[in-house]
């Protein structure tokens, strides 16, 4: 009998791309949200996606708040800043709404409590992003939204600044919010999770997380901080990584940094690169 497996792969695309990439059929998408969509394209996202054939949806929550200035700030529900942390409420709010409206599966959301500088009291952060979870479950069903894991650094404004990540770095530290949401593993995240990079890291969390990973990222990754690399480019055990994500109940994604250019031309290497490291060829 033919071996079955139950992750499904898709791509990640925007509301105005093609759905098949080249001739690969995606099994779900990740529809990544820029800061400007909930307020300019709502409708051609809701047309564009009702049209698409009927597989699961993720919806990535947008990562900068639509304000009129050059260095936007994260959307970030555990910040410090109470008219940011608000904002950033409001946000993940419409995001929910979307979902709502395309009768999605979830919503992948970043933490927040990135910073210039390492902070000295983590606590304060993840109170405060715990606070934002329970707002929201006053209106939503916070089940829906997955929280994704964070590198030790965090790259601004296209590369333009590297910031500290600090929370959610360990599988630990997610113990709290797994009351209110599940979990969005991002493999290079967690290799990146201290500065010497760390395959161990990426299989703790896959065993303490176990059933509430519900959708991952994959990518390669190499240590201090050089993160969505191509399939094979950087060091991450990618072939014993495939194969365990490959039995488990989630959907996956290659998320290669620059992989959407040339008509998604990253995005359709890893598509390739993802089978031939499965069977040892690559």
């Amino acid at each position: 009998m033919p071996m079955t497996h139950a992750m499904k792969l898709g791509t990640k695309m925007r509301y105005n791309e093609e759905f098949m990439l080249g001739n690969f059929t995606p099994q779900m998408i990740e529809l990544h949200l820029a800061d400007e969509d909930m307020a300019f394209h709502w409708k051609e996202i809701i047309d564009n996606l009702s049209i698409l054939p009927k597989v699961p949806i993720v919806i990535h929550a947008p990562p900068n708040l639509l304000l009129k200035m050059e260095k936007r700030p994260l959307v970030d529900l555990a910040t410090v800043n109470e008219k940011q942390r608000k904002w950033s409420l409001d946000v993940i709010a419409k995001t929910m709404d979307l979902l709502g409206e395309l009768e999605a599966d979830y919503i992948v959301i970043h933490p927040g409590g990135q910073t210039p500088e390492p902070v000295g009291d983590q606590g304060v952060l993840m109170n405060n992003l715990l606070g934002s979870l329970r707002e929201l479950e006053g209106d939503y069903n916070t089940k829906e939204m997955l929280m994704e894991n964070m590198p030790w650094h965090y790259w601004m404004w296209g590369e333009e600044e590297r910031w500290y990540s600090n929370i959610l770095q360990k599988p630990e530290e997610f113990v709290p919010l797994v009351e209110y949401m599940h979990v969005a593993l991002d493999i290079c995240h967690a290799y990146l999770a201290v500065e010497e990079g760390s395959n161990d890291r990426i299989f703790e969390f896959i065993t303490a997380m176990g059933g509430r990973i519900k959708h991952v990222h994959l990518s390669d990754a190499s240590a201090p901080d050089h993160e969505g690399l191509q399939f094979g480019e950087g060091d991450i055990e990618l072939r014993k990584v495939f194969r365990k994500v490959l039995d488990m109940d989630v959907t996956a994604i290659p998320e290669i940094r620059g992989g959407h250019l040339n008509d998604r031309e990253g995005m359709k290497e890893a598509l390739g690169l993802f089978s031939s490291i499965l069977l040892g060829r690559a």
